[in-house]
């Protein structure tokens, strides 16, 4: 079995932050992330809405392990900020790496739920 599949049944079973500790725990022991452990874990955090701790997760991934983050990723973390109310920084990930037209998107679908004035600030200038 590995790190990963044992990270994810944490999640599925609704035990969020014991699945983030393993995922520390699989780091610390040497396991470097890849797409779909990354995904995963950022999957437990939007479920779970650890925001900080996926911010964390999401910068160190892509920084220190230099993983490439792919829209999917994006779309988790646009979406975890979205439904906290951190609506700025759900914007600058659309921003980033060309995502505009997906980013836009994710944004958009995890809008779905407010009203439309707490949404003013997607409004251009």
């Amino acid at each position: 079995m590995t790190w990963t599949a044992i990270v994810e049944a944490h999640g599925y079973n609704v035990l969020h932050e014991d699945a983030i500790r393993l995922f520390h725990l699989m780091i610390s022991d040497g396991f470097t992330p890849n797409h779909f452990s990354f995904k995963v874990v950022l999957s437990i955090c939007r479920k779970a809405g650890f925001v900080d701790e996926a911010c964390q997760i999401f910068s160190v991934t892509t920084r220190k392990y230099k993983l490439e983050a792919s829209e999917e990723h994006y779309c988790i973390m646009i979406e975890l900020l979205n439904m906290h109310g951190r609506f700025e920084e759900a914007e600058r990930f659309t921003q980033m790496k060309s995502l505009l037209s997906q980013g836009t998107t994710c944004l958009l679908f995890s809008c779905f739920g407010f009203e439309l004035n707490e949404l003013d600030w997607l409004q251009s200038d």
